[in-house]
C-alpha cells in the first residue's frame, strides 16, 4: 500500500469518525493534511476549519499552525496578527509540544505575528532540540553561527564544519 493510499484511508476514517467526536489529535492531523495537500488536494479553508477546534482543545501543533495561518494568511484564510499572537502565546504556555516549540522559535526568529526576538527564538530552538528535534538543532546552529559571524552572514563560507578559504 502506497503512502498516499494510506493517507487517503486515514483521512477518510479520520474525517468522519474522529473529528465528529471532537478528537483534537485527529482534527490536527486532518488539518495538516489539508494544509499541505498530503494525500488530498490542498484546501486551506478546510485546514483552518479543523485547526480551530483542535487548537481550542489544546492541541499544540494546531495552535502553532493556526498562528502561522493567521500571521501570513492563505487563499480563503484571513490574516489576523492579534489572533496569531494569541495562538503563539498558547503554544508557549504549553511548553512541552516539540513541534509547537519549533514553530514558535521560527515565528520569533522571523517576526511572524510578533516582534523579532532572536533571544526568544534561541531559547525555544534549544528547548525543542533538548527533546530531540533535529530541525531545531540545525536552525539553532545556523542562528548561533549567524550571531557570531554577524547578521549579514549567509553561511556560504561554512562548509562541512570548516570555514572555506577565501577566494
Amino acid at each position: 500500500m502506497s503512502v498516499n493510499t494510506s493517507i487517503k484511508m486515514l483521512i477518510t476514517s479520520t474525517d468522519k469518525a474522529k473529528t465528529d467526536m471532537n478528537h483534537p489529535q485527529a482534527q490536527g492531523v486532518l488539518a495538516f493534511c489539508y494544509e499541505f495537500g498530503l494525500g488530498i488536494e490542498k484546501d486551506f479553508k478546510r485546514a483552518e476549519q479543523y485547526y480551530i477546534p483542535a487548537a481550542e482543545r489544546g492541541n499544540g501543533l494546531a495552535q502553532a499552525r493556526l498562528a502561522f495561518l493567521r500571521k501570513y494568511g492563505r487563499p480563503s484564510v484571513r490574516i489576523d496578527r492579534t489572533e496569531a499572537e494569541k495562538w503563539q502565546q498558547k503554544v508557549k504556555d504549553q511548553g512541552h509540544h516539540v513541534s509547537a516549540m519549533y514553530h514558535l522559535a521560527n515565528a520569533l526568529e522571523k517576526g511572524a505575528g510578533c516582534e523579532i526576538d532572536l533571544r526568544g527564538a534561541t531559547y525555544w530552538f534549544e528547548k525543542a532540540a533538548s527533546y530531540g528535534c533535529r530541525s531545531s538543532c540545525e536552525r539553532l546552529k545556523r542562528l548561533l553561527v549567524r550571531e557570531c559571524m554577524g547578521s549579514d552572514y549567509t553561511g556560504s563560507e561554512f562548509v562541512c564544519g570548516h570555514y572555506a578559504p577565501a577566494a
